[in-house]
């Protein structure tokens, strides 16, 4: 994210603030929804776009040696474990339907535009599913056919599990095997390994065709969500005029899990030419000035794509090296990895 100032000419004439939130979080997601992310800004003006004709990046990734995801390590206590809750009391029985009840109502009202299906299962070390905590959903390529679970920083624990309407889950996978209901903890998965998801229904039977899920893990990048009203973004993103914009809410955690700022603001769309691309460039208006990731206070921020650069890092460096020289009006940048409505959106 960045304070937008107005820039009259390369980097160091920016005359607004910037704060970077957006790259992208590797180089598979990269490919779904473009190139990297970048720089999120604070003040408002126009963008200055990167140079048409330049290659494409293969990926998200490349933002900072210390933005780039990496694997989590194994837990052999964790695999092999069964989610199913089995019992031959009906009362039980009744109980854990009520319970699998109560979750996906959970799921359905309280986080707005909730699918069927794969695209329907959130995830969140929550035990209750709560839009004003930080929660994900699977992205998916659309080459490969793979789902991707792209788990934030400060989630490093303990995953729960949530779907809209299936029974149960059925996973499988390097010594993964079980059956888990809406609410249940998952186990541990290892990085860039693929499992296989089956939605179940109450009868057993599978909803729809199995799918491959691959887990990456983010590490030492702040993570932000922002969840708009309607539950999409496809109002905005429809708008090359930039006139359309929705009411949102924000929220903002550090990779030690702690909630840096939150509160409410509005979503529009920014930039020309890197508007027309896969992943694309926003303006935040916060309702109420906040200090964001130790940035000045501000109201105007920009989530930058930074779709151009595939390394992520021009135009931070380029205001890195501004601000430690004394440039007056040099914009504020921080990355972070970007969530809209739950899906991974990439670092800016």
């Amino acid at each position: 994210m960045k304070r937008r100032m107005n820039p009259a000419m390369p980097v160091i004439l920016l005359m607004t603030l910037i704060l970077i939130a957006c790259t992208a979080v590797n180089k598979k997601l990269n490919k779904n929804n473009g190139k990297g992310a970048g720089a999120a800004e604070t003040a408002e003006t126009s963008e200055t776009d990167g140079p048409k004709g330049r290659s494409e990046a293969d990926g998200l990734t490349g933002t900072s040696e210390t933005g780039q995801p990496k694997g989590a390590s194994e837990a052999d206590e964790s695999k092999g474990i069964s989610g199913m809750v089995e019992s031959g009391q009906k009362a039980e029985e009744d109980q854990v339907d009520h319970e699998t009840d109560r979750w996906q109502l959970a799921a359905a009202e309280m986080i707005p535009d909730t699918p069927a299906g794969f695209g329907g299962l959130v995830f969140s070390q929550e035990e209750v599913i709560r839009t004003d905590e930080g929660f994900f959903r699977l992205v998916k390529d659309d080459d490969s056919g793979i789902r991707y679970a792209y788990v934030p920083a400060e989630m490093r624990g303990p995953l729960h599990v949530f779907m809209s309407s299936a029974q149960s889950l059925r996973i499988e996978g390097d010594g993964v095997s079980g059956t888990f209901r809406s609410g249940d903890v998952l186990p541990e998965f290892a990085e860039d390994v693929r499992y296989e998801f089956s939605l179940l229904n109450a009868s057993g039977t599978r909803e729809e065709e199995t799918a491959e899920v691959v887990f990456l893990y983010s590490e030492n990048v702040p993570s932000m969500y922002i969840d708009t009203k309607s539950g999409s973004m496809e109002a905005v993103d429809a708008d090359g005029g930039h006139a359309t914009s929705e009411d949102a809410s924000y929220r903002i955690y550090g990779t030690d899990g702690g909630k840096d700022s939150s509160g409410k603001c509005s979503i529009r769309g920014r930039g020309n030419s890197t508007w027309a691309q896969p992943k694309k460039p926003y303006n935040l208006n916060l309702e109420d000035e906040n200090e964001i990731l130790g940035m000045n206070s501000c109201s105007k921020y920009a989530l930058v794509a930074n779709y151009w650069d595939s390394t992520q890092t021009r135009q931070y460096y380029a205001f890195a090296a501004a601000e430690r020289l004394g440039l007056a009006y040099t914009p504020q940048t921080r990355f972070v990895n970007v969530y809209l409505n739950g899906r991974c959106h990439g670092i800016c």
